[in-house]
């Protein structure tokens, strides 16, 4: 019988979990986040790879109405033997909102080059890494010029969705 185990830690007063093997992710995880983590896990196994999703997916109310969310971020996903499987670069991230019974809907996906989580007054926010155009700059030559920022998402309630901040409040990467 396998053993799961669950990490708990306080983190800006917020409850944050983040699961422990293979099979404790699946056993508290809404249906829609479960699918999709593990569609990437089988894409980790396929290229030869043991996938530990330990630190892949974040529970925290991103859209401050109380009931917890998801943060999936597969480049938290390790992919141990096939290390390179999800490339060096961008990755993709995705934000479920919680219904509050159990289930969960896609509030967001992207691919990008990074993923954080921060305070922004009582709220807790997702920033985005993002470059170039997205940063309110021109494409670069190569990526070694490329301008990288943050964008914060913005909860929009009426749409049930998340978006970017304006680029204006894009906090530039040095």
């Amino acid at each position: 019988m396998q053993r799961s185990s669950y990490i708990v830690r306080l983190w800006w007063g917020c409850l944050v979990t983040a699961c422990i093997g293979p099979a404790a992710c699946a056993e508290r995880l809404p249906a829609a986040v479960n699918a999709e983590l593990n569609g990437y896990m089988q894409v980790c196994r396929e290229a030869g790879g043991k996938p530990d999703a330990a630190r892949a997916v974040t529970t925290l109310d991103f859209t401050g109405d109380g009931i917890a969310d998801f943060l999936l971020d597969v480049g938290s996903l390790d992919c141990q033997d096939a290390w390179s499987v999800f490339g060096d670069r961008q990755k993709p991230v995705s934000v479920f909102v919680g219904d509050g019974r159990g289930g969960a809907k896609q509030a967001f996906a992207d691919t990008t080059y990074g993923v954080s989580i921060g305070r922004q007054g009582a709220a807790t926010r997702l920033w985005i890494t993002v470059a170039g155009q997205d940063c309110g700059k021109p494409a670069a030559r190569d990526f070694a010029s490329e301008n990288f920022c943050q964008r914060s998402l913005v909860w929009k309630a009426a749409l049930q969705r998340f978006d970017l901040a304006p680029v204006a409040n894009a906090r530039m990467i040095e």
